[in-house]
């Protein structure tokens, strides 16, 4: 009986050659300010559009995202990457 092909997960194993907390803290501050970024376009359109309700509910939750992104440039900073 002939041995079948079996194809490997690329997510799978390159995440398994990754050491554990290796760049997530840097990884994870990129993307929040990118979100918050995405986030305040998000409001700025709303609020071209007339949605200015919508549009304060997504500024407080860039808002938040804000928050989360200082908390983490003070760990890079202070070496807890």
């Amino acid at each position: 009986m002939a041995a079948k092909n079996k194809r490997t997960n690329r997510a799978a194993t390159s995440e398994a050659g990754r050491t554990p907390g290796e760049h997530t803290t840097t990884d994870l501050h990129l993307r929040a300010s990118h979100h918050r970024e995405e986030l305040l376009e998000e409001a700025r359109a709303l609020m071209a559009a007339g949605r200015v309700r919508e549009a304060r509910a997504v500024e407080k939750r860039a808002g938040q995202v804000e928050q989360l992104v200082g908390a983490l440039e003070s760990d890079i900073r202070s070496g807890l990457h």
